[in-house]
């Protein structure tokens, strides 16, 4: 399993519930179960970033959405959103959150994710395995 291979499978299932669903749509709202499915499949830590600044906000209510959240990961020492599969060094290079001045960054265990996104563990196994995606 890849990324990019997640992000397909993940793609396919959405748009079985929102017509032409596009790997910029994770970004835009199931964030925290991509990144979890991640977690689960490479044992991947979780990050979530809030952001604080209302500039913040209005630049990216001005680039055509509206985030306050975003749910990443981190592996081998780089950071992975679904539409930065390579990873950066440095989340702040994220290109959802690059000119994002206001933030707090943390990092939380798997329970403490669940509980922050407001989503349990067996919810999205059950996704999971609808997507054809085995942890």
């Amino acid at each position: 399993m890849t990324l990019a291979k997640i992000n397909k499978l993940f793609c396919a299932y959405r748009s079985k519930q929102y017509a032409h669903y596009l790997v910029r749509n994770i970004n835009r709202g199931d964030c925290y179960c991509w990144a979890y499915i991640v977690h689960k499949i490479f044992g991947a830590e979780l990050y979530s970033i809030t952001i604080s600044k209302q500039r913040d906000l209005a630049d990216n209510k001005a680039r055509g959405f509206t985030i306050d959240r975003h749910a990443i990961v981190s592996m081998n020492g780089k950071y992975y959103d679904a539409q930065c599969l390579r990873g950066v060094v440095n989340w702040r290079l994220l290109p959802v959150i690059r000119n994002v001045h206001g933030a707090d960054f943390k990092m939380m265990s798997a329970e403490e994710f669940c509980k922050s996104w407001h989503f349990e563990d067996s919810h999205i196994e059950c996704e999971m395995k609808e997507m054809g995606i085995a942890a």
